[in-house]
């Protein structure tokens, strides 16, 4: 295992080209793809669970036995008919119009436990010039669902190796290793690719021109795979969950009272920290150093100018990472993503839809990486719209001065006063929104 090592054309850490032999990770959003070349590669790659994340293709090197492979991630999507920059990215790496160049196979991601929506990649995949080893993943969620894919009739089915993984603990690595090793050194007629009927494609345009036979392709394989699909699915305890995150009516005041949750928390425990850190640098620190210097103006630049001014920075940085944290954990656990679902309505009505939440609530963190973030909408005019809103979003360095101000004249309910603000802050995002839509666009 090592770190990146970027592929020839591709936007990598140091853009040096490789010789080794390309295998290209695809897949669906949330499918264990980018889990999946983490665990192969030893990258630290973020891992999101949002569609949309990875715009540019990441490289790592793969190293198994005696073998060095040059890995590539794309991003995830559904189809190759490209709808956005990260779907189009996919799309050129696969059809081999990336200037990366051809790569030597593509291992395609399943989701196991929504098998028929991944099959739809996979026959547009089979259908290209590339070999194709196929790594289903989500074998213990489908089982949890009650649904147990047979992987033997599908490799028979879809006329390619699949390999059953686990990327969060590794199992099922070894034989895609070397399920793709053999793929990659015998010829693609004999192992890695055999002709499917009905499935022609070498172009995107060829995918629009034979999509029924795709669908077609996709049922048939599906049938096979799952043969008897239970007649009262099993919800699980994230199915019961999200009946009450992702409710229209619901999901809008438990998100109201997850956020107020949150600047509740932050409140409360920022507040004494940043006080013990304000007095930790001034008073006892600060009070040591005007001993040993004494009185003058020596004391007055050091101790008066720039000990108070990064005391008074370091003081917040507890109020910062507790936000940051507060994040992360949402992030993590999903509901960042059910947020944007439920958001979607609200944010088409002015003229966004649910992908513009992650970067306006990065916006709450910081805005410039959420200016960034941006780059995943699907067209110029909401790329700009999205941007010109995200200001509007009150980040950190707001935080603090709304901190302070609601400590001094509502200490009883800070955590309630900066609630209020950020919802302030979100109706000024809807009003900006609106006036945007109705004026410059």
């Amino acid at each position: 295992m090592s770190c990146h090592e970027p592929v020839a054309g591709s936007r990598s850490t140091t853009g040096a080209p490789t010789t080794n032999p390309v295998v290209i990770l695809a897949g669906n959003p949330n499918s264990g793809k980018s889990t999946l070349f983490n665990m192969l590669t030893g990258a630290r790659q973020t891992v999101m669970n949002a569609p949309g994340t990875t715009v540019e293709m990441t490289a790592g090197r793969w190293r198994h036995g005696h073998h060095d492979i040059t890995l590539v991630d794309l991003p995830g999507t559904y189809s190759l008919v490209a709808r956005s920059p990260d779907e189009k990215v996919a799309a050129d790496a696969i059809t081999g119009t990336t200037p990366a160049g051809q790569a030597a196979v593509a291992v395609v991601v399943l989701d196991a436990s929504v098998l028929g929506r991944s099959l739809y990649l996979l026959s547009q995949v089979i259908a290209s010039d590339l070999p194709v080893v196929v790594a289903c993943t989500m074998i213990d969620v489908a089982a949890a669902r009650s649904v147990e894919p047979d992987l033997d009739a599908l490799a028979q089915a879809a006329a390619v190796p699949v390999v059953a993984v686990d990327p969060r603990t590794g199992s099922g690595i070894e034989m895609l290793a070397a399920v793709v090793d053999r793929v990659i050194h015998d010829s693609a007629e004999s192992v890695a690719k055999v002709p499917q009927p009905g499935l022609k494609t070498t172009t995107v345009a060829d995918v629009v021109a034979n999509a029924e036979e795709h669908f077609a392709w996709t049922e048939q394989v599906l049938a096979a795979a799952v043969p008897t699909p239970p007649a009262t699915p099993v919800r699980s305890f994230s199915d019961r969950v999200d009946a009450v995150l992702l409710h229209p009516v619901l999901g809008i005041p438990v998100f109201l009272a997850v956020m107020w949750a949150v600047f509740q928390l932050t409140a409360n425990l920022a507040t004494p920290l940043i006080d013990f850190f304000a007095r930790l640098v001034t008073d006892t620190f600060g009070g040591w150093l005007s001993t040993i210097i004494g009185v003058g103006w020596l004391r007055g630049l050091v101790v008066d100018g720039i000990l108070a001014g990064v005391g008074t920075v370091v003081s917040f940085v507890p109020l910062i990472a507790l936000i940051f944290l507060a994040i992360g954990i949402l992030e993590d656990s999903g509901y960042l993503a059910r947020a944007a679902f439920v958001a979607d309505r609200g944010l088409r009505a002015i003229g966004l839809d649910g992908r513009a939440m992650m970067p306006l609530v990065i916006g709450f963190g910081c805005n410039i990486p959420a200016i960034t973030a941006t780059r995943t909408m699907p067209d110029a005019r909401r790329r700009l719209l999205t941007g010109l809103l995200i200001p509007l979003a009150s980040c950190p360095a707001r935080l603090t001065v709304y901190v302070l101000v609601a400590g001094a004249f509502f200490p009883d309910h800070v955590g309630t006063v900066v609630f209020a603000l950020y919802l302030l802050s979100g109706l000024l995002i809807v009003a900006g929104g609106l006036a945007l839509k109705s004026t410059a666009f």
